[in-house]
């Protein structure tokens, strides 16, 4: 079972019906095809570091995308994303902490000093999955106008009553706005956790004017850490440039610049800058889906190596001999609280060596 045991999220106040969280299996999202095959069958059931189960992720065959299938209805997801979400990410389902606060801040002081440059001041700017919208305050304070929404109501209404932030309540399928009313929309990953890729493209770009800009935030597909992390239950879809060329392709976006600078302080991050143009140039992949999976393979291997290398050695505890480690290995981790970041990549090679000892096969 991919997701906590339906008995026990029936506890809160949302009923979530057997109809609904029956899992079925899902077409590709971007082109709609039924030809997938399993990528890998096992990857991150929860939060904390080590939560690591059984999770079918299916490659489609045509345009490489990486899904959950099977999984439960998108009414599911609405209303475990509404109870869950804050509880998993913020130590209450009402109210962040006071480290996620500090946290969304920041980095939002890092967003708005390398994305300004590509954002006319005279832009209308739809945060796009905003949260609490805290990432929102620099761009109000240095006088841009800046709206945002997300599905996760307490959210939305804890930046609304605390910061007087421009948050409404919708989900990315079905934005409350009229045809070309914005002139640029910042998504920094919210797209992997929609149910319809095509349908919020769509309607970024009904909602965008012609050239407005939209700035996307995605996990890359070049794996750090644990293979198994970077396939988490909450995150429906995963990319790569491939992809994201030919879904923005088939929904009228050009891209005008790939970026691949630590801007959030993560190696796992990459950014996209298109443009909402009349038309333009079919895209092709030409990259095999076959190759996806060796690559992901090798991956594994490396990555096991590495796990194995820590186990062997006497000092793996010291702070010294982690150090040393991710240097010698060139392992980009987060920039913010560097020895808790560093602690927790340790302790995720242990649950990782621990999980596939006693899981049978990935493939």
């Amino acid at each position: 079972m991919i997701f906590p045991k339906k008995k026990a999220i029936n506890k809160i106040k949302y009923q979530i019906n057997d109809k609904e969280f029956a899992q079925k299996e899902k077409k590709c999202e971007i082109c709609y095809s039924k030809e997938t095959v399993l990528f890998q069958n096992c990857g991150k059931i929860g939060n904390s570091p080590g939560k690591y189960g059984y999770l079918p992720i299916k490659i489609c065959k045509k345009c490489n995308l990486k899904f959950i299938s099977p999984r439960p209805s998108n009414e599911f997801y609405k209303k475990f994303f509404n109870l869950d979400y804050g509880a998993t990410y913020y130590g209450s389902k009402y109210k962040p902490n006071k480290s996620h606060i500090t946290f969304q801040k920041f980095r939002g002081k890092l967003i708005f000093n390398f994305f300004k440059k590509y954002i006319n001041k005279n832009d209308k700017i739809l945060d796009h999955g905003c949260s609490t919208g805290l990432t929102m305050i620099p761009w109000k304070k240095a006088g841009f106008q800046i709206n945002g929404i997300d599905p996760h109501r307490p959210s939305v209404n804890y930046g609304k009553e605390k910061y007087k932030l421009n948050i409404d309540f919708a989900f990315g399928e079905k934005l409350p706005y009229q045809n070309n009313s914005y002139g640029s929309v910042i998504s920094l990953g919210s797209l992997e956790h929609c149910f319809d890729l095509n349908k919020c493209l769509s309607e970024i770009n009904r909602i965008l004017t012609l050239n407005g800009t939209l700035i996307i935030r995605w996990r890359s597909d070049k794996l750090i850490g644990s293979p198994l992390e970077y396939f988490g239950y909450n995150t429906l879809k995963f990319f790569n440039k491939s992809t994201w060329k030919y879904a923005l392709n088939k929904n009228n976006f050009k891209i005008s610049k790939l970026i691949k600078k630590k801007v959030e302080g993560y190696d796992s991050f990459e950014y996209i800058v298109a443009k909402k143009v009349k038309k333009v140039k079919k895209f092709k992949i030409n990259k095999s889906f076959k190759n996806e999976i060796i690559k992901f393979k090798k991956h594994y291997k490396y990555y096991q190596k590495l796990c194995l290398e820590i186990e062997k050695s006497k000092n793996n505890n010291s702070m010294k001999f982690k150090r040393k480690f991710i240097k010698k290995n060139k392992i980009g981790l987060m920039n913010i609280g560097a020895r808790k970041s560093i602690n927790r990549f340790f302790d995720e090679t242990r649950f990782f060596l621990s999980f596939m000892r006693n899981f049978k096969k990935i493939y």
